[in-house]
């Protein structure tokens, strides 16, 4: 689905203002096509604004879980409405909201590779001082080292 199809399936019930559709992440959409599937740009979630509130708050409402198309010959048969009213969000807090993802998403990604990178280094840390220390058994019992069992 696509911007101009979502407005020719909410048009013949409310007026449409501004519409906007998150596309799906790129390593998803890279796999999908890599399994064999189209090259189609999908979409997560989709924002629509109404020309009035009343309007938004009835189709809200009556589409939630219905769904798209009842002509068993759409391609949209099979999929339900998920909508959701949302009363006092304006149309900037969503561009505000989307500028501040796209402005923290590499800084969350620099800090998973930095824990990531700690964790690691935290671990090859304690191999080698295990490794050392069976060295120095070794050298201590001459060649031969107990094993101690855990109960």
């Amino acid at each position: 689905m696509n911007v101009t199809i979502l407005r020719e399936l909410l048009e013949p019930m409310a007026k449409v203002g501004r519409v906007y559709m998150q596309p799906e992440c790129k390593a998803k959409a890279k796999k999908r096509t890599v399994l064999g599937k189209r090259a189609v740009l999908n979409y997560t979630e989709a924002w629509v604004e109404f020309s009035r509130r009343r309007d938004a708050r009835l189709l809200a409402k009556r589409l939630n879980a219905q769904p798209i198309s009842t002509s068993r010959k759409s391609v949209f048969c099979d999929i339900l409405w998920n909508m959701k009213y949302l009363p006092r969000y304006s149309w900037v807090q969503l561009s505000e909201r989307l500028s501040y993802e796209k402005a923290v998403g590499p800084q969350k990604h620099r800090a998973e590779i930095a824990q990531a990178r700690k964790e690691a280094a935290h671990f090859q840390a304690n191999l080698d001082r295990s490794y050392s220390q069976l060295k120095r058994r070794r050298k201590e019992n001459h060649g031969t080292v107990q094993e101690i069992v855990y109960q």
